[in-house]
């Protein structure tokens, strides 16, 4: 994630004021979702559509981290026997 201030706002810009007068927006990189003040990792595997076989497919999802260098977001796999 990522902040921004009210000298680098855009059109998006929807601020949070501090004790000292500053505004603010906190921007989420890509994987999470927030409100503005936090970010925090969106479980890919509890999305719809699911993104891997399904489980009468024999797949299975595992959620990773978003800057996860091997496997960002999620991994897919196959349960044994498939």
């Amino acid at each position: 994630s990522y902040c921004i201030t009210s000298e680098t706002r855009s059109a998006d810009f929807h601020p949070h004021k501090t004790s000292e007068g500053l505004f603010f927006q906190c921007l989420c990189k890509e994987g999470y979702s927030g409100n503005g003040w936090e970010c925090r990792d969106i479980n890919e595997c509890l999305e719809d559509p699911w993104p891997c076989p399904t489980k009468a497919e024999g797949g299975y999802c595992v959620d990773t981290e978003p800057d996860d260098a091997a496997f960002p977001r999620y991994k897919c796999g196959c349960q044994p026997g498939y």
